[in-house]
């Protein structure tokens, strides 16, 4: 089963209802060698008690080897 390293993870807006949330992670397979680069920004809200993904935008390309 693969890993997930991640890079970096920061909040770039939050209120009581929405957030947005910018990572950079590599997957890494069995062997911990990289699989895929992701850099990226998940836009949630919230749902009741539950945040949930409303959109996630990528930056640059995902490249998947």
């Amino acid at each position: 089963m693969g890993k997930v390293k991640h890079q970096f993870i920061r909040t770039v807006l939050e209120d009581a209802t929405t957030s947005m949330v910018r990572f950079k992670c590599s997957r890494l397979d069995g062997s911990d060698c990289e699989i895929s680069n992701t850099d990226a920004t998940h836009l949630l809200v919230k749902v009741g008690s539950e945040w949930k993904i409303k959109a996630v935008f990528i930056h640059g390309n995902l490249v998947v080897q």
